[in-house]
Parts: C-alpha cells; sequence; structure tokens
C-alpha cells in the first residue's frame, strides 16, 4: 500500500522493494549460471585428452568367459623317461582342459593393419608368434590352467615374453612389450614353486613334482615399461603323466 507524500505524490510503503533491486538479483543469477556452464565446459575439456590416452593405452578387462576350453595341440616332443619317488614316469606334453586369465588386453593391430587378439587361448595354442597380454607392469595377475583329472606334474615351461617379430616391418615385439622376469606357481594341494626367467624369447622350463588338477600362474615381477606399456606371455606349457 502506498502512503500519500505532503507534495502528493506516491511513497513506497516499508515492506516494498526499491525498483533497482529486482533487477540486481536477475544479474547475479545469471552470472552464477554462466559460471556454472564454464567450469562445466572447461572440465569436459580438460578430461577429454585423459579419457583419449586411457582409451588408446586399453584397460585391463576380464575375459568374456571365465573358463577357456583349450583344443588338443599336436606335439613334435618325444616323451623323457623322469624319476619320481624312486620310480620311473615317462612325461610328455599335457595340455590343459581350461585356461583362465584374470584380465587380458583388448585386441589391436598388427603393422598390415591386421586385428591381433590376446585372449588366454593362445597360451596353448602350440605357437610363439601368438601371446596373451595385460595392459601395464602385470604384477598379480595371475593365469590358471585345470585339468579334468589329476596330473604328474614334471615341468612347466613359459615363454616370457611376446616372441613375434612382425612380418611386414620387422619389429620386434618382444623387445617393444615388457617381460616376465618372475612367477609363482600354485597348485591345489598347497604347494608353491617361484620360476625366474632371462630375457630370452624362447621356452623356459621349471622343473616340478606335484600331482594337481590346477596349476595357477601369478606374476611377480617384470621389466620396466619399454616402447609398449604391455606384459606379455606367448607360451605355457606343461609336462607330465596322468596321475
Amino acid at each position: 500500500m502506498s502512503r500519500i507524500r505532503f507534495d502528493g505524490t506516491p511513497r513506497p510503503s516499508h515492506g516494498a522493494r526499491p525498483s533497482g533491486e529486482a533487477g540486481i538479483s536477475a544479474t547475479a543469477l545469471a552470472v552464477t549460471l554462466l559460471g556454472l556452464v564454464v567450469a562445466i565446459v572447461l572440465g569436459a575439456t580438460l578430461a577429454w585428452p585423459w579419457w583419449i590416452e586411457r582409451r588408446a593405452a586399453g584397460t585391463a578387462s576380464p575375459e568374456t568367459a571365465s573358463d577357456v576350453p583349450v583344443p588338443p595341440v599336436a606335439s613334435t616332443v618325444a616323451p623323457t623317461p623322469t624319476v619320481a619317488g624312486g620310480t620311473e614316469v615317462t612325461s610328455e606334453p599335457l595340455t590343459p582342459d581350461r585356461l583362465h586369465a584374470s584380465a587380458s588386453a583388448p585386441a589391436g593391430i598388427d603393422a598390415s593393419g591386421q586385428t591381433v587378439t590376446y585372449e588366454v587361448g593362445n597360451l596353448a595354442d602350440g605357437q610363439h608368434e601368438t601371446a596373451w597380454r595385460v595392459p601395464g607392469n602385470g604384477v598379480g595377475t595371475t593365469l590358471r590352467a585345470e585339468w579334468d583329472t589329476p596330473v604328474s606334474l614334471t615341468s612347466i615351461g613359459l615363454v616370457p615374453g611376446y616372441a613375434k617379430v612382425d612380418p611386414t616391418d620387422g619389429s620386434d615385439r618382444f623387445w617393444e612389450n615388457r617381460r616376465v622376469l618372475a612367477v609363482r606357481y600354485h597348485f591345489d594341494n598347497g604347494t608353491v614353486v617361484d620360476a625366474s626367467f632371462t630375457e630370452s624369447p624362447e621356452l623356459q622350463p621349471t622343473t616340478v613334482q606335484v600331482i594337481t588338477r590346477t596349476v595357477t600362474v601369478e606374476i611377480t615381477r617384470t621389466t620396466p615399461s619399454p616402447e609398449r606399456n604391455y606384459t606379455a606371455i606367448s607360451e605355457l606349457a606343461f609336462a607330465g603323466a596322468t596321475a
């Protein structure tokens, strides 16, 4: 309600706002909203290169199938006699029924533009030119081989890197990726065997003496990051006999 001044003009009541106050509030609100929009746009701009880099590098992701059946591989290795507990046992290649990896790297592209996969099944295909690999140093990552019935293992062989020379441009993948320097073999009876490797792209055996249905390979040490920050193993081979 307006009161009448002595000069006859209306005077605002005590409860009414000055006419300029509403305009100031609207301006402050607009400035606040504009600052919020700028902050969001700036944050997205700064995060974009990081996201692109992470996507290009790849991140560890679990296998889509936890158990991967391994097809039989024809072996050219002749059985060898091994003495176990005073008894001579004929050792021959033992292909696991299933392989599992706690993590694997996404597929890549070779020098010819072809897609290359790094699934866990590559470990037992008898080809050193294929490999399983994982982003980063791989320490703590596990691989597990399983048999349907117990086996008496006498040896575990491992190629501690990506033993491939690209046929298109001659790139040596073994030295471009990290190499595995040490692993720990776990067996289902609680036995643990540590193994170390030289930086050589060949199958390097470790003698064991155990009856088991599973072998879990835990990576414990790898080389510093070279050109490609991935840890690879080309082959995992077992020798022994059915228990």
